[in-house]
């Protein structure tokens, strides 16, 4: 669901922007092998998000689901059964063999997916230039 309006999506009067703030869990640091980083895990996201959601009687909803013919992942945040926001990314498959690459890979598209339905950066340089919550 994208909202096409100009006025933000709100939860009692109070923009979502506001309730689920960027939270700043953890600065990016290189990965084990020196050619990545390593960001906040979905663990560590659902668990900063957890009682933000509970506070205002909200949910998020995770759905693979077939879109337009693809394979998607949508993250859906939900109040009182009625979506506010989502967002769909769509999924590559790893090899069929491969069981932890597949739950990595989905694992990975759900986090992007949350930082993308809640507007937060995905990556280095967005958090650099994040407006950061006084």
């Amino acid at each position: 669901m994208i909202n096409y309006t100009n006025q933000p999506i709100q939860i009692d009067s109070r923009p979502i922007s506001e309730l689920f703030h960027y939270p700043h869990l953890k600065p990016p640091a290189p990965d084990a092998s020196g050619k990545g980083y390593k960001y906040a895990s979905l663990p560590e996201i659902l668990s900063y998000l957890s009682p933000l959601l509970q506070n205002n009687n909200c949910i998020i909803k995770f759905a693979t689901e077939p879109i337009e013919g693809r394979w998607c992942e949508t993250a859906a945040l939900c109040r009182d059964g009625e979506v506010l926001l989502s967002h769909s990314i769509p999924l590559l498959f790893p090899d069929h063999g491969d069981v932890r690459r597949y739950g990595a890979m989905l694992t990975y598209v759900k986090r992007y997916a949350i930082h993308a339905m809640l507007g937060w950066p995905m990556s280095t340089e967005e958090d650099a230039d994040y407006e950061k919550p006084s």
